[in-house]
């Protein structure tokens, strides 16, 4: 938000202030902001699609309880969204 005030208030410095800070929080933490938390998925069949659409994850007292983990992650899957509803991302 504050590199959007200062882009549109026209103050460069400010702007690359923050941008600085922003890539110096990225390097730092790479691992962190590099996991994939959503991929969008193709199945070959509808037995398929059941199957991880059925999947289900849920919270107990604050814990996450899944089906099946990924890497130590809970793994579900939902429907995905229509087409146009999906903000794609480079």
């Amino acid at each position: 938000m504050s590199r959007g005030s200062a882009i549109v208030k026209g103050d460069d410095e400010l702007k690359q202030k923050i941008e600085k800070e922003v890539d110096e929080l990225i390097e730092k933490n790479q691992d962190e902001f590099c996991e994939p938390v959503a991929a969008y998925m193709t199945f070959t069949n509808e037995e398929g699609y059941l199957r991880a659409v059925n999947m289900t994850k849920t919270m107990e007292y604050g814990i996450t309880k899944a089906d099946y983990y990924w890497l130590g992650k809970p793994l579900y899957f939902k429907p995905a969204p229509e087409p146009s509803n999906i903000c794609w991302e480079n």
